[in-house]
């Protein structure tokens, strides 16, 4: 199991990735097809950009999982950056074994050495509708 930042050439299984997090999820059920390109351009930009990271576990030559973050600051609150999740999944195989847990501690001293004194993020939890669901968070730094 290797934990690495994503390269361009890992768009196309981080766009699977992601559309299976909208399947299992809420967000499976908005009234909207996925726009490749459009998510194609917004992977470059976040792989490229030092407001961002990609973080992604890859297991015999296979991504199993990923998690995006970003260092923002509140528009009312401009003198404390936080680091906002904006995407973490982990194939369902592979869960058990905690990748998720290790792609946010990254993504975490990601966003602290990038200045952010806390985090928002997504907890899934079981939904009784739809597959997982997710409350928002908040944590200090």
């Amino acid at each position: 199991m290797i934990l690495r930042e994503a390269m361009p050439a890992d768009i196309p299984q981080l766009w699977v990735l992601l559309n299976a997090l909208r399947e299992e999820t809420v967000w499976g059920t908005l009234p909207f097809e996925p726009n490749y390109e459009h998510g194609m351009a917004l992977f470059v930009e976040r792989i490229a950009s030092n407001a961002h990271i990609v973080l992604v576990v890859e297991d015999a030559d296979k991504l199993v999982g990923f998690c995006g973050g970003s260092v923002e600051t509140h528009p009312f609150i401009p003198d404390f950056p936080y680091l906002m999740e904006w995407a973490i999944y982990v194939l369902p195989d592979d869960r058990a074994r905690k990748i998720g847990s290790v792609l946010w501690q990254a993504v975490k001293e990601w966003g602290i050495r990038h200045g952010a004194h806390g985090a928002a993020y997504g907890k899934p939890r079981k939904g009784v509708s739809r597959g997982w669901v997710e409350t928002v968070h908040w944590e200090f730094f």
